[in-house]
């Protein structure tokens, strides 16, 4: 059985400082760490780890990697393929907004499994499935409606910008502790907290009292499974 620990973070919380923090508070100058799906950069987080590591590598099937401008090495790749000739480089890797897009659970942690010395860690933050959002999200991706409402929420140039096909078939406590046992690591944290602004942008204006709202009751009721993110961090 994966040992497991369960926390969780104040509404105020800025994801964008908190997880590149978590993350290097388990590196050293000496770490090799490898981002899957690193992007173009534009979030930040990856020049904060960048400062603390020996080398950054990024990964990603899109060809925004590119332009990423943070990185020492740099891959258009999928995590599978690429795994097949780094086994075992890796003092840690990470995963920002990425385990809801992935098709293939088993595949996907087995390559980062692989990845990973012994003792290594994995890092993802990621949205929760039994919060609304993400309940919502799936919902819409099931209907196939997603691009519909994104376009109708954000805009399609928005949407274009940063958009993937959604699955959320690694995004809730229990399918993540049996996918990562099964892969075999051997214990996960798990880390939520609720953004209380972060999800008002999919709400119509007269809406958007509801996300402060959903969070005072999670955060009163003590109820972290249903906070609106979840970070973890599994050791192999």
């Amino acid at each position: 059985m994966i040992r497991t620990r369960v926390s969780y973070l104040k509404g105020s919380t800025d994801l964008n400082k908190e997880f590149p923090s978590w993350i290097t508070q388990s590196c050293n100058s000496t770490s090799i760490v490898l981002d899957v799906g690193a992007g173009n950069g534009r979030t930040g987080h990856a020049k904060i780890i960048k400062q603390e590591v020996a080398c950054l590598v990024g990964i990603d099937p899109d060809d925004s990697i590119n332009v990423h401008p943070c990185l020492d090495e740099r891959y258009q790749v999928t995590v599978e393929d690429f795994a097949n000739d780094h086994c075992r480089d890796f003092d840690c890797l990470y995963t920002r907004f990425v385990l809801e897009h992935v098709a293939n659970p088993r595949e996907f942690l087995l390559a980062c499994r692989s990845l990973l010395k012994p003792g290594g860690m994995l890092f993802s933050v990621t949205p929760n499935l039994w919060h609304y959002f993400g309940m919502g999200t799936k919902l819409c991706s099931s209907l196939r409606i997603e691009d519909w409402l994104l376009t109708r929420l954000i805009g399609a140039r928005a949407k274009n910008s940063y958009h993937f096909p959604t699955m959320y078939r690694l995004n809730s406590i229990r399918v993540l502790k049996r996918a990562l046992e099964q892969a075999g690591f051997r214990e996960v944290e798990f880390i939520f907290f609720d953004p209380r602004w972060g999800f008002r942008y999919v709400f119509p204006k007269w809406l958007r009292w509801f996300p402060y709202l959903y969070s005072r009751l999670v955060y009163t009721l003590k109820l972290p499974r249903f906070m609106g993110l979840i970070m973890l961090k599994a050791t192999a």
